[in-house]
């Protein structure tokens, strides 16, 4: 590729005009330069120490885990440094311990050592040079060969080749994100900033590194927008009309909808959903999840509705996690019919069980709604019986939806209590009972759980007593 492309010297929609053929070779953008004492002689790296905040600011374990990497790395003659997100929120006063590491060199021969060393399992994804470490206590370490990408398309995956560490920086998605940290003894702490990311960090800004960032992988678009309202950063004036112009250029096209699946996940797992959806919005319109989806009031306010009703969730029913991703999604599309719904579900490439649980809403949720107006809040079984077919997501977005209709507190009472009632007998009691196996024994253990979830029956003996007279009912 022509350098004064990559320097951005050029009009974003010239880059599309050889079709989705062009090829992208980020490495025109840097200077290789492996040898880190040389590094240091060229002022590369930052003059500040960052030593003493790694000491203060990290939890001790992870502190003197840092160290022994950097120790081990020695030993094996290798590189390493912490990079990206861990960096960026150490600098910003951010808490963050995802551990992103990279080597220089391949870190898919250096991590069984350090995965032995540390006594951590280990899994390698050789096809782009990574590994992760799981620890005790949770902890986890990604570990990166330090890496340059090539682009066969725009929208793209990568291939990638084993490189320097600048290399490796020069190809992230925005300056913030650039800043690396050495590990190894000599150098332990010493701040790497070739593209001027504590200034950025500083001056609250989100920057690409070069002109065609979003057209080499529009999923950053994703990024910027999640990073933007998770930090409150502001994207600045450049980064934000090549983000527009890739838009207009139609990029999202040249995605998978699986890809769209995975970032769309992400940006619905945020802390704060509802602003990073209005933010999208604000940029580039919603249309390109489906025509007929459009940000307006309602959606607005469903969505804000939604992160009280799962913050409602998250405390009073820790030990049932959900996924709280889904929630926003039904609100998104809400105004989708049962069949567009199901088919943007199925094209966005969603697990088999997430569609089934988006779908209980539409088959369902509406005759859910018009049967719990008819019953009394004293019913608990024939509210049981109403919500059962819907998912808990589903029921926490009718909890949104439907909420100022007086109904908020049947959804509450159906999650927090009666769908968490079990029977104490099984089909194997039945069977002590003397009544052969079929269909009638779902009918008698439903027929025992109603009672239970009613307060009729409390112990496994009333449970057991139950079925008898249910069983004699049915000889008689």
């Amino acid at each position: 590729m022509d350098k004064a492309l990559a320097s951005g010297a050029c009009d974003v929609s010239s880059i599309l005009a050889g079709g989705a053929n062009i090829k992208y070779d980020l490495n025109d953008m840097s200077t290789p330069d492996s040898n880190i004492d040389g590094v240091f002689a060229k002022n590369l790296f930052s003059a500040k120490d960052f030593s003493g905040e790694l000491k203060k600011t990290l939890p001790g374990k992870i502190y003197r885990l840092l160290r022994k990497v950097g120790h081990i790395a020695d030993d094996n003659n290798v590189r390493v440094y912490l990079a990206g997100g861990f960096v960026r929120d150490l600098i910003s006063g951010g808490r963050n311990f995802d551990m992103d590491i990279v080597a220089e060199g391949d870190a898919i021969t250096f991590a069984p050592v350090l995965a032995r060393q540390l006594k951590a399992t280990l899994q390698l994804y050789p096809r782009f040079k990574t590994a992760t470490l799981k620890l005790q206590d949770d902890l986890r370490i990604d570990l990166a060969s330090a890496r340059t990408e090539y682009y066969a398309h725009a929208g793209a995956l990568p291939e990638v080749r084993l490189s320097s560490l600048r290399d490796d920086l020069c190809r992230r998605d925005f300056t913030i994100n650039t800043l690396a940290v050495s590990l190894n003894k000599k150098f332990f702490g010493k701040l790497v900033d070739f593209f001027n990311g504590q200034k950025d960090i500083k001056d609250k800004k989100i920057k690409v590194l070069h002109d065609l960032s979003f057209i080499e992988d529009p999923t950053r678009i994703f990024r910027a927008v999640r990073l933007e309202q998770r930090l409150g950063f502001r994207i600045d004036k450049h980064t934000k009309s090549l983000l527009k112009a890739a838009v207009d250029l139609k990029m999202f096209d040249r995605l998978s909808k699986g890809r769209i699946a995975d970032e769309l996940k992400l940006l619905l797992s945020e802390p704060s959903p509802a602003k990073v959806i209005r933010r999208m919005e604000q940029l580039h319109k919603l249309k390109f999840l489906h025509s007929r989806i459009k940000y307006n009031r309602r959606m607005k306010n469903y969505l804000v509705s939604a992160q009280k009703i799962l913050h409602w969730h998250k405390t009073n029913l820790p030990q049932y996690p959900i996924q709280g991703w889904l929630v926003y999604l039904l609100a998104i599309t809400d105004e989708l019919k049962f069949r567009a719904a199901g088919e943007f579900y199925a094209g966005l490439g969603l697990k088999r069980s997430e569609c089934r649980c988006l779908m209980s809403c539409k088959r369902y949720g509406k005759e859910a709604i018009a049967s719990l107006q008819k019953v009394k809040l004293s019913c608990p079984s024939k509210i049981y019986k109403i919500l059962k077919p819907l998912s808990e997501e589903a029921v926490l977005f009718l909890a949104v939806k439907y909420g100022e209709r007086n109904l908020r507190e049947f959804f509450m009472k159906f999650l927090k209590k009666y769908a968490k009632i079990k029977l104490r007998i099984t089909g194997d009691d039945i069977k002590k009972l003397n009544l052969r196996p079929g269909p009638e024994f779902r009918n008698i253990l439903e027929y025992i759980l109603w009672a239970k979830i009613d307060g009729q029956v409390k112990s496994k003996k009333d449970e057991l007593a139950l079925a008898g007279k249910y069983i004699s009912r049915l000889r008689n």
